[in-house]
C-alpha cells in the first residue's frame, strides 16, 4: 500500500495497488487500473479520475478539478462524500455498492447500469442528475438539483416542505338578542 502525505505530485498518478492521498496535491490526472483502489484525505486532484475494473474508491473532503468516471469497479464498496467535484461524474457498470452523500457538484452527476446498489442523499448537483438502467434502483434523499431529475433518480430531489396548515375556520357570529 502506498500512502502519499502532505505534497504536491506534478504530473500523471497511474495507480494498479492501493493507494492514499492525505492532504496531496495532484497536478494531473488520477487512473485507477483492475486491481487498484483509492483512499482520498483532504486531497485535490487538478485533471480528472478514472477508473476501469479497479476494486474501489474512498473519497472524503476531498477537491477533484475535472470529471470522475468509474467504470466496472468491482470491490465491496466506493464511497464520495463531502467532496467537491468541477467536471462531470459517470458512474457506469459497477458491482460495488456506490454512497454518494453530501457533496458538491458543479457538472452531471449520471448513473447507469449499475448493479451493486446506489445511494445518493445530501449532495448538490448544479446540472442533471441521472439514473438509468440501474438494479436496484437508487436510493436516498435530500438531494438538491439545479437542472433536471432524471430516470430512476426522479424521487430523489429534496423533500418539499409541506404545504402551509389552512387557517381555522371563522366561528360564525353570535346573534343578538332583540
Amino acid at each position: 500500500m502506498a500512502e502519499i502525505g502532505d505534497r504536491r505530485v506534478d504530473g500523471s498518478l497511474l495507480i494498479v495497488g492501493s493507494c492514499t492521498l492525505a492532504g496531496t496535491e495532484v497536478r494531473g490526472d488520477v487512473t485507477l487500473f483492475a486491481g487498484g483502489s483509492l483512499t482520498t484525505r483532504e486531497a485535490r486532484i487538478r485533471g480528472d479520475l478514472e477508473g476501469s475494473r479497479a476494486n474501489f474508491v474512498d473519497l472524503e473532503g476531498s477537491r477533484i478539478d475535472g470529471a470522475v468516471q468509474l467504470d466496472e469497479f468491482v470491490g465491496d464498496l466506493s464511497r464520495i462524500e463531502d467532496t467537491e467535484i468541477h467536471g462531470n461524474v459517470e458512474l457506469t457498470d459497477n458491482q460495488s455498492e456506490l454512497e454518494i452523500l453530501n457533496s458538491n457538484f458543479s457538472g452531471d452527476l449520471v448513473a447507469s447500469s449499475n448493479t451493486g446498489g446506489l445511494e445518493i442523499s445530501g449532495n448538490f448537483v448544479e446540472k442533471d442528475l441521472r439514473c438509468t438502467a440501474n438494479a436496484p434502483a437508487p436510493t436516498g434523499v435530500g438531494n438538491r438539483v439545479d437542472g433536471e431529475i432524471e430516470g430512476q433518480c426522479v424521487s430523489l430531489g429534496a423533500e418539499d416542505p409541506p404545504p402551509p396548515s389552512p387557517p381555522p375556520p371563522t366561528p360564525p357570529p353570535t346573534p343578538t338578542p332583540t
